[in-house]
């Protein structure tokens, strides 16, 4: 009896010390310094953008990303990415189709729309701003994306003007205002 009781005590404190190691160890701080080992979902993973002036919503289905991200040291980190041009929807096929032509994004002349950060900055809190270069249209620009460390996902966004890349749907520069969002959610932690 005495040996049945000395093993349950043993039990218990080892399950107990290990369930609090799991606590502790896995509490998010942990993970979220060695994001870099982290698998994300590439099917559940988008890119979206919302055209201000016409409240256009619309997305990007066949993309591309690679990331090293290290919280704890962002300046060995890095987030590029690669997506189709022709697989752009705003849910219109005729607007879609049109969007292709020469006069916008030249799909035949200018397939891929890229990104490569250049520098990547912690303002604490799980909050990071990631500075590269976006190709549009052949047109290379630097972009400010304001990105978040969510539970499960990494988010960003940014605002870019098409006309900066030669792809004006209006008159003004402010009219071709575009909000660009990108969500790539997590499939699992590094254990």
């Amino acid at each position: 009896m005495i040996y049945r009781l000395l093993y349950m005590f043993v039990f218990f404190s080892l399950s107990s010390a290990y369930a609090q190691f799991e606590v502790d160890h896995f509490n998010g701080t942990d993970l979220i310094n060695d994001i870099s080992k982290l698998e994300f979902d590439r099917e559940k993973s988008s890119v979206r953008f919302f055209f201000e002036n016409d409240s256009i919503y619309g997305r990007i289905k066949n993309f591309e990303y690679d990331i090293s991200f290290q919280p704890t040291a962002p300046e060995n980190s890095y987030i590029r990415g690669t997506a189709s041009v022709a697989s752009l929807t705003t849910q219109n096929i005729l607007r879609d189709h049109h969007l292709m032509w020469e006069s916008y994004f030249y799909k035949r002349k200018h397939p891929y729309i890229t990104f490569n950060s250049s520098q990547i900055i912690d303002f604490g809190s799980q909050v990071y701003k990631v500075i590269g270069w976006l190709t549009i249209k052949g047109i290379t620009k630097e972009v400010i994306f304001h990105c978040t460390l969510q539970e499960h996902s990494l988010e960003g966004k940014t605002v870019i003007y098409t006309s900066d890349y030669n792809i004006s749907i209006h008159d003004t520069r402010e009219k071709n205002k575009l909000l660009l969002t990108f969500s790539f959610p997590f499939i699992s932690f590094p254990r």
